[in-house]
């Protein structure tokens, strides 16, 4: 258990019993530097936050129900030398809903985590569109970048979900260094090289954008070609974790996959994935599309099927049909599977996969509400949170 850090609009204590009105943005932990205990921020500096918003609220508070409150309108400091004398300066990493209703997580977690909270975008709005948007890393030969999905809950019309998380979507990307804009994807590929073992890379963006920048098409502007991010090995909302790369641009090299989840989706009866990659270095993203869905990503052979960059310009679908499309039926590692490949340009075929072992799966944070507690399949993959 841990305090756990809010922010809210307006000069207002907060009701409790109204936990609509409380949000949180995003659950990372915090660190012991030495002598100094203070949050891991990142690039982001929560005194810079609340003197940019004077109309903020930032409360420290227990993991009672209802909330006592430990601290109000603190510096950063204070709260983090606050943290380490009732709490001690362990790091406890767990990601939460960006804009997620304190309620939604007391009742998914069983208790409260460390968060550091920003201002919730879009206060009041839905669906929220602008967010800070984690995305896991995979691939050597081309670097590709899986963004973290969530549904969280549906809008008052019933024709979105509200949260600004609600898109599938899979980019090839390369890092260049800031100020130099020197290329230095390399750095990423070599430390992904020494350390094979490691499944997850992960990166957090230093800025927040709406997804739909990155795909919108030209008649809505040109498109976000880049953002800036820190690069790190392991899952950032999960420890162990390790930062690899601090600053980097990440240069958007095309959208592979783009879909905005809406209530109106039917669950797809037959198991389904994109597929995407290099010729000589293929990976599988399960398709989301409704709430209860699952994330996964997986390295594939398919010994019976060549792929030229031409074919993996475009979507690749790949349908194993009499398969259900649930999680405890997902490909797994070493079994092989015959299955449909689905491309715009001619007509489906028979393929045979030989999926390699998943480097990453999710399914808990993709419910209504989301949940933190790990299933049974999380951590029989070892996933858990």
């Amino acid at each position: 258990m841990g305090p756990l850090l809010v922010l809210q609009q307006g000069r207002v204590t907060p009701n409790w019993s109204e936990f609509r009105s409380v949000y949180l943005v995003l659950g990372i932990g915090h660190r012991g530097f030495g002598k100094s205990c203070t949050f891991a921020l990142g690039s982001r500096d929560l005194d810079a936050t609340l003197d940019r918003n004077p109309d903020m609220q930032c409360y420290l508070v227990d993991d009672t129900n209802p909330p006592h409150i430990i601290m109000q309108n603190a510096k950063e400091d204070d709260m983090g030398d606050n943290v380490c004398k009732v709490y001690g300066s362990g790091r406890i990493s767990r990601r939460c809903a960006l804009g997620l209703a304190f309620g939604v997580a007391w009742g998914a977690s069983g208790g409260t985590r460390l968060a550091i909270a920003q201002p919730r975008p879009e206060l009041g709005s839905c669906p929220i569109n602008i967010g800070q948007h984690n995305m896991m890393v995979l691939g050597v030969r081309s670097v590709f970048l899986s963004h973290l999905p969530m549904f969280v809950g549906v809008c008052p019309d019933r024709a979105h979900f509200e949260t600004e998380h609600r898109f599938q979507l899979i980019l090839e990307a390369g890092f260049e260094e800031p100020r130099t804009k020197r290329d230095i994807t390399e750095l990423y590929k070599q430390d992904r090289l020494q350390h094979s073992d490691t499944r997850m890379y992960s990166l957090s963006p230093g800025e927040t954008f709406a997804l739909a920048e990155i795909f919108l098409p030209p008649t809505f502007g040109a498109p976000r070609r880049s953002f800036q991010a820190q690069l790190f090995r392991g899952h950032l909302e999960r420890p162990p974790t390790e930062v690899i790369l601090p600053d980097v641009t990440v240069q958007i090299k095309r959208v592979v996959h783009a879909h905005e989840f809406l209530p109106e989706d039917e669950r797809p009866e037959n198991l389904e994935y994109i597929l995407f990659g290099a010729p000589d270095e293929l990976f599988l993203a399960h398709r989301i599309v409704v709430p209860g869905d699952f994330d996964q990503l997986l390295p594939v052979r398919i010994p019976d099927q060549q792929f030229s960059p031409a074919d993996l310009s475009q979507v690749l679908r790949v349908v194993v049909s009499g398969r259900p499309n649930v999680s405890s039926a997902r490909l797994q590692g070493g079994q092989n599977s015959v299955a449909q490949l689905l491309r715009t340009d001619a007509q489906a075929r028979s393929i045979t996969l030989q999926p390699l072992r998943e480097v990453y799966f999710e399914e808990s944070e993709l419910a209504i509400p989301p949940s933190f507690d790990d299933t049974q399949e999380e951590r029989d993959a070892g996933f858990g949170h």
